[in-house]
């Protein structure tokens, strides 16, 4: 069930001769599409899963595929975050457990939490946190956030929709 492999090699008496590092292919490889209509891939900093951006007649929406068992699920639909917003980029937390959607409802631009491990997803959004100009995960807890604000750094919780500055004058 495997293609020939052919190779000549010289034989002499008394000494062995080997052949090393042989690779045989099926004759028949099928191949498995896991998936079809992506427009983009987000992979996980922990290599274990992906987020997969696709688009149908509803909008666009984004997939959970993990790839060590290659199911798929559906996390989140665009109208689960506002009625037609459009799909700017997302963030993954350090452990690959959460992210930040950044998303455009006309000229704004709204974020929004995702738990990828929480089923169904129920995207929280991070309005509490007012206008800013960067924000990332605090690499010690994903359910806090850094962000840039005014050229202030400040924290946020999740758990109490509070914020921290954290420093002032940050270039």
């Amino acid at each position: 069930g495997y293609l020939p492999w052919k190779k000549n090699l010289d034989v002499e008496a008394m000494m062995t001769t080997e052949a090393k590092n042989v690779v045989l292919f099926p004759e028949n490889i099928s191949f498995q599409i896991l998936t079809t209509g992506i427009e983009n891939i987000f992979l996980a900093p922990s290599t274990r899963k992906a987020i997969l951006k696709k688009r149908d007649s509803q909008g666009w929406y984004l997939t959970v595929l993990n790839l060590e068992s290659n199911l798929e699920e559906l996390l989140v639909r665009e109208k689960d975050l506002r009625k037609k917003t459009d799909f700017l980029n997302l963030e993954w937390s350090n452990d690959s457990r959460n992210l930040i959607i950044k998303a455009s409802l006309g000229e704004q631009e709204k974020f929004f939490f995702v738990d990828t491990e929480k089923k169904p997803a129920s995207p929280i959004s991070l309005d509490y946190l007012g206008s800013f100009d960067k924000i990332g995960f605090d690499p010690q807890d994903s359910r806090r956030f850094i962000f840039l604000k005014q050229e202030s750094l400040f924290s946020g919780s999740l758990a109490f929709k509070e914020t921290l500055e954290i420093a002032k004058k940050v270039v």
